[in-house]
């Protein structure tokens, strides 16, 4: 008999008591064979074969130009993009009917999804768009067909903490509180299986949760449990062990950004920038320079790889402490307070944003969310003002 649980906390429960089929965790082994090519021009092409040339031409190092499309092209500030959707050659956004359209045509799949869970494969879900409403169809699925206990954790939630998987546990029999706890209970009874399902696992509160990625970790390393999850992070993870499905919906994240801060989804434009540094101090302009060179000078260590969000800028961000150290050397603030004092403003209008800790643990973090083209662009303005010919 099989049960469904849902509620309003950011977890889910599907379950069923019965056995299941006996299975085993699926295990892929690789063979590599050395092989040396003999790169000889005088040889020529007749005297290897194509899995020689194969092997040859993957021996040399590859080449990465340089022309990287973010030189070439400028990326679109927020107004330029509202402009720009007339003019698209498909509407936006997609209507509801092309989504569901969609994700119907994922739901002939369900069967070999669930036979590749039942193998001891974890799933991982990719492609454009909410994948939400799948993943539960597919969760309800293990549940009735897979028979199979379910627990659906909504990683995308701002607060979702270590917390909250805790208490999606809570709802297996016999209360586990810890990953010996599941494994006592998935070898008490004979056959017992549970599914993680997980929306957005590359979700920012999961990022910046050690221990709850770390119970994870430990509840998918047990025999019996498999993982299904979502990523939506341009830069995916790079995962094991996992076979890669892509369920592109092109619907709407309304459920994954219902709890988001409205003031983080708006992007702060180059004219609203402009607009605050007019309106502030010279000195505190001095301030915004000196951050904006650092900032300049961390993203040309970090291999210009910018960071669109506060969650992922630790590597590019200033600490405070440097900071304060730096204002001072340049007379622009001799005390903490003057120093926040001309944060204050940058602060209020999102143009200096705050992040909690470090890479390394360290404190306080100051970063500034503008492009790297915006932001030299912005700072080659603001020295020709302090400096007039």
């Amino acid at each position: 008999m099989s049960s469904y649980l849902s509620s309003d906390q950011d977890s889910e429960f599907y379950s069923d008591f019965e056995n299941t089929p006996s299975k085993g965790r699926a295990r892929s082994s690789s063979r590599a064979s050395d092989f040396a090519a003999d790169d000889n021009p005088d040889d020529g092409p007749g005297s290897y074969t194509s899995f020689d040339a194969y092997f040859l031409h993957a021996s040399r190092p590859s080449r990465t130009s340089s022309n990287v499309f973010s030189q070439l092209v400028q990326p679109l500030s927020p107004d330029e993009y509202a402009a720009s959707l007339p003019r698209a050659l498909y509407p936006l956004p997609f209507s509801d009917a092309s989504t569901r359209l969609l994700e119907q045509s994922h739901r002939p799949h369900l069967p070999r999804y669930l036979l590749e869970l039942t193998e001891g494969f974890n799933l991982l879900f990719y492609g454009l768009g909410s994948k939400r409403r799948v993943l539960n169809e597919l969760a309800r699925a293990c549940a009735a067909r897979a028979r199979a206990h379910v627990l659906v954790l909504n990683a995308f939630q701002p607060s979702f903490s270590t917390r909250d998987v805790l208490a999606a546990l809570a709802h297996l029999p016999g209360e586990p509180q810890d990953a010996d706890g599941v494994a006592h209970f998935l070898s008490s009874v004979r056959r017992q299986r549970l599914v993680l399902v997980v929306h957005n696992i590359d979700a920012p509160a999961l990022r910046t949760a050690p221990k709850a990625r770390a119970l994870l970790a430990a509840l998918a390393a047990l025999d019996g449990v498999q993982v299904a999850a979502s990523v939506d992070h341009v830069v995916g993870m790079l995962a094991r062990r996992w076979l890669w499905h892509d369920l592109t919906t092109l619907a709407p994240y309304d459920a994954e950004l219902a709890a988001a801060d409205p003031a983080s989804l708006r992007a702060m434009t180059e004219t609203a920038a402009v607009h605050v540094l007019a309106a502030v101090t010279q000195r505190a302009r001095k301030l915004f320079v000196l951050m904006g060179q650092r900032q300049l000078e961390a993203l040309a260590d970090a291999g210009n790889v910018e960071p669109t969000n506060p969650v992922d800028s630790g590597e590019v961000a200033i600490a405070y402490d440097v900071l304060f150290n730096l204002a001072r050397d340049n007379f622009i603030a001799t005390n903490d307070t003057a120093l926040r004092a001309l944060l204050g403003e940058f602060r209020d209008h999102r143009l200096v944003v705050t992040i909690g800790t470090g890479a390394m643990g360290t404190g306080e973090m100051l970063w500034i969310p503008l492009r790297k083209e915006r932001l030299k662009k912005l700072l080659d303005g603001l020295q020709q003002q302090q400096d007039p010919p």
